[in-house]
């Protein structure tokens, strides 16, 4: 009777010891997905000036050390002859490396998508410009802060390798092509 009672112990004590540390090798496992949210300054085609954008992106771990990721991003832009806005969709992969403890850790992507931009003249009623490009954007950033929460700092840049851009002022349409944007990114991310 007691040998019974010893053996049914011991599997209980066996089965807490296994569960524990089995919680604590995954609150120290690589997190597999995060969410983010930016606030973005640069500067995107046709405005010649400044652009302020926020933005949500997403990520999924896919293999140790590469993630899927996904980003919409919108705001407004303005020069000294006109103001508009700048809209952006894109997703691709990015990598990680990290300090032991993943403290602090560097980033760098690669997406496609596609970035609309318009503007409008201040001075003349009519006079506008629009841009839709399809874009490839290199992307480069670090990221600090705890196993859920990171601040990161990041730079995308906008190529252009297929669109239209249109005019009002000018009757014939281009293709955009080259550098068409970069933006400064400033943002918090959560992951698990």
């Amino acid at each position: 009777m007691v040998q019974p009672l010893l053996l049914l112990l011991g599997m209980k004590a066996s089965l807490v010891f296994a569960s524990l540390v089995t919680m604590t090798a995954a609150a120290h496992a690589e997190p597999v997905r995060y969410v983010q949210t930016d606030v973005m300054l640069g500067g995107s085609a046709p405005v010649v000036g400044p652009n302020l954008l926020g933005s949500v992106s997403a990520g999924h771990l896919l293999t140790p050390g590469l993630w899927a990721h996904g980003e919409l991003a919108g705001g407004l832009a303005a020069d000294d002859q006109g103001g508009g806005s700048n809209v952006q969709a894109h997703a691709g992969v990015e990598t990680r490396g990290c300090t032991a403890g993943r403290a602090v850790c560097a980033m760098v992507g690669l997406d496609a998508g596609v970035l609309r931009g318009s503007w409008m003249s201040h001075e003349s009623q009519g006079m506008r410009e629009d841009v839709t490009a399809g874009v490839i954007v290199p992307r480069f950033g670090i990221d600090a802060g705890g196993q859920r929460v990171r601040a990161r700092l990041g730079l995308e840049i906008d190529e252009a390798f297929a669109g239209k851009r249109t005019s009002s002022y000018d009757t014939s349409s281009s293709s955009p092509a080259g550098t068409v944007g970069a933006e400064l990114s400033a943002g918090v991310a959560y992951q698990w």
